[in-house]
């Protein structure tokens, strides 16, 4: 789905200038998402190369081949300014088109993963 109108950052309510201190010194930030003008949204995934670079090695040495995540974007600091530019580029080069959009109204959990979808009963 392609929207003229770039979403926008929304951090989860309880995240506060602490955690964007905390996302910054770990290079780190899973409580985010791009959320668009109808309320669907994308969760996001923002590392630093350096948080990446590590979090890759410890998973390889724990046999796991991968670490993969559909709302994943590097970025140079995890700082809010850095993810939104982050967010306005991969709008424009239509990055999210070819991805599912949650529908508003979805709980994730702190990891930003889905705890339940509302049903349309």
């Amino acid at each position: 789905m392609t929207d003229k109108q770039p979403p926008k950052l929304v951090f989860a309510p309880s995240y506060g200038e602490q955690d964007a201190r905390e996302s910054e010194s770990k290079g780190y930030c899973d409580r985010a998402r791009a959320e668009y003008s109808d309320g669907s949204f994308i969760p996001l995934v923002f590392y630093d190369p350096v948080r990446l670079k590590e979090d890759v090695r410890l998973l390889s040495e724990g046999g796991r081949k991968f670490l993969g995540n559909p709302g994943l974007i590097v970025v140079k600091r995890v700082t809010q300014e850095y993810m939104e530019r982050a967010l306005e580029g991969v709008h424009r080069e239509r990055f999210f088109d070819n991805l599912v959009r949650l529908p508003p109204g979805s709980r994730l959990d702190q990891r930003n993963t889905i705890a339940s979808i509302p049903s349309d009963d």
